[in-house]
């Protein structure tokens, strides 16, 4: 199945992840070009923000968000176009090593983060949504499959 575009929820459903809980955030991507976003809940202020999966400038970087601020991670390993890779955010405890970028199976990028993503309700411009991070972002230039 091919989608031109972009797929946002409307509900605004929440995902509550405690500071002991492991989140883990996944999509197969064929990249063309550019940088873009694969998966996330990621409005446009620390107070709608939770996760973010995405291809940035040429590599995979991952983000969470506590509503005070944002932890972010980024891969060493070029995602290169015309080929499919396997890309993941893992959030597991706090500390050093508790943010991970996934390429292909293998951590990528690790950094130090003690932050628990933050628990937001229904806010109007966080939704959950794949190939596009927000309203006015445009869509990812590539293909994206299985995300999870």
């Amino acid at each position: 199945m091919s989608l031109t575009g972009a797929i946002r929820e409307n509900t605004n459903g929440d995902i509550n992840v405690g500071p002991t809980t492991t989140l883990t955030v996944f999509a197969w991507t064929k990249r063309n070009s550019g940088s873009g976003t694969l998966v996330n809940r990621w409005g446009g202020g620390s107070g709608s923000r939770q996760f973010l999966l995405e291809v940035n400038p040429a590599v995979c970087q991952v983000a969470i968000c506590d509503g005070a601020g944002n932890d972010v991670v980024a891969g060493a390993t070029t995602v290169s176009t015309g080929a499919w890779h396997a890309l993941a955010l893992r959030k597991n405890g706090t500390g050093a090593g508790a943010l991970q970028a996934w390429l292909d199976g293998v951590a990528d990028g690790s950094g130090t983060s003690n932050r628990t993503v933050q628990s937001i309700g229904n806010v109007s411009q966080s939704q959950f949504r794949v190939g596009i991070r927000s309203t006015a972002g445009s869509a990812y230039d590539g293909l994206i499959a299985h995300a999870a």
